[in-house]
């Protein structure tokens, strides 16, 4: 009950940072835009750092939101390899785990 207390805690801190993120990359292109207007040589040199910053650091935050799907997945790969390579183990496995819980349950 904590865990899904403090995941759900950290997955609201974790969209609430992205929003604040993407609220600031946007912006720094409006500040761009306005700033891309003028004809000073060393401002459309800054120009075009700024949008190369803002582009890399979208880039960041999507390969970021996209980290955990790609873990649980590989999670989910290795532990349908594992199952697929000793069924034996893992039958025995659960096995074991189900007396467990019986002889506990049985316990109260």
């Amino acid at each position: 009950m904590r865990t899904n207390r403090a995941e759900a805690a950290a997955a609201h801190s974790r969209q609430a940072v992205k929003e604040e993120l993407q609220q600031l990359l946007g912006d720094l292109e409006e500040l761009v835009r306005r700033i891309g207007e003028a004809s000073d040589p060393e401002l459309e040199l800054l120009n075009t750092r700024v949008r190369s910053l803002i582009a890399s650091t979208r880039d960041a935050i999507e390969d970021r939101a996209r980290q955990p799907v790609r873990r649980a997945r590989q999670a989910l790969s290795a532990g349908r390899t594992y199952v697929y390579e000793r069924p034996w183990q893992v039958a025995g496995i659960a096995g074991l785990l189900g007396v467990m819980i019986g002889v506990l349950y049985l316990r109260r």
